[in-house]
């Protein structure tokens, strides 16, 4: 059943009149490698595509900057690599003055200490860090710690921010723009329970004050035989060799599972998704099959732009994003509290 627009709070919410700005995203779907010094070639080729196109963020796939594999970090100089290897794009994004959205494994410095995390690093067009996004909902290759999901909850606008998280992006001298997160499995998986995590996630993002209306979506999925092998861990069912066919079949079924799930709910929560998947294979060898998500636009239900699903594949597209203006209220945290404090209501126990 489609919700009354009138009733529907993701409709309610919307902003109607507010100053919005041009900002032109760009999505690389590249090989990512085990090699770092080879990623850094291709985000680099990407950069210098983005500058060519006059994109504003270049979004990389999920870690297209330290590699994808389980050994991740087992070695010091690998940090000293990854950092280098860092401040390499960055820099390059800066000097042409492209915003980066790059997708990495990381070894972050927090308060717990040192921790593994897969991560998009949010950099500024000068090359300097503003944000960080931690996938949530981790499978076995991540071998990284998941970040927290929080509950969105205005009972108490004392306490900071519970919802998911939100960045805010510089998108001219004095503005700024709000997107938000989900890396690869944030959007298909659900926790132990068997909640999904991006449904609660977007209906919170779609329904809060300042609702955002951009989901910056990087992955790296399962593809060709990596499909069978993964569920059946040898690539038997039953003792048996999975037939030729019945695998063909089983690949379709996650290609085309992962795109419905994308557009049900982007259709169904209202909600833009930037999605880019990377173009190997978990080896990190080029792929001869398709992607695992389709790399593109999709917004409420429909297609804007959809790349090939095959071999590298470069793409954007210009988003009227609604512009935060006055600081002392860039948050949802600041404008649900400023709501409590002019409209007080009990506090339920």
């Amino acid at each position: 059943m489609v919700a009354n627009k009138n009733t529907d709070p993701v409709q309610q919410n919307r902003p109607k009149s507010i100053k919005r700005q041009s900002v032109r995203f760009g999505g690389a779907q590249i090989p990512v490698t085990h090699d770092l010094k080879k990623n850094v070639v291709e985000i680099k080729e990407a950069i210098d595509w983005a500058a060519e196109n006059k994109v504003d963020y270049l979004v990389t796939p999920e870690g297209s900057l330290s590699g994808y594999y389980d050994k991740f970090m087992d070695q010091p100089h690998q940090l000293e690599e990854l950092r280098a290897g860092e401040w390499e794009v960055t820099q390059y994004a800066g000097s042409k003055q492209l915003g980066l959205c790059l997708g990495t494994l990381f070894l972050d410095y927090e308060p717990s200490g040192q921790l593994k995390r897969d991560q998009i690093r949010f950099y500024n067009k000068s090359g300097q860090i503003e944000d960080v996004y931690n996938k949530i909902q981790l499978i076995l290759n991540d071998v990284v710690v998941p970040g927290e999901f929080k509950e969105y909850n205005t009972t108490h606008p004392d306490k900071e921010w519970q919802g998911h998280p939100i960045i805010n992006l510089p998108a001219g001298p004095t503005t700024k723009v709000q997107v938000s997160a989900l890396i690869c499995n944030d959007m298909y998986g659900e926790n132990p329970k068997g909640e999904g995590i991006a449904r609660r996630a977007l209906y919170m993002l779609s329904t809060c004050p300042n609702p955002i209306e951009l989901i910056i979506h990087p992955t790296y999925g399962l593809r060709g035989t990596e499909v069978i092998e993964n569920f059946q861990y040898d690539g038997t069912r039953d003792g048996k060799e999975v037939p030729a066919e019945f695998a063909d079949h089983i690949r379709k079924t996650m290609e085309d599972w992962h795109e419905s799930t994308l557009v049900m709910l982007s259709y169904q929560l209202n909600q833009t998704f930037f999605i880019v998947d990377a173009c190997s294979d978990f080896s990190g060898q080029m792929s001869d099959f398709n992607t695992s998500s389709p790399s593109g636009v999709v917004s409420k239900g429909e297609w804007l732009v959809k790349a090939p699903r095959k071999g590298k594949q470069y793409f954007y597209h210009d988003f009227e994003l609604p512009t935060i203006i006055d600081y002392s209220m860039t948050t949802n945290r600041d404008i649900v509290g400023l709501l409590e404090k002019n409209n007080p209501k009990p506090i339920e126990e």
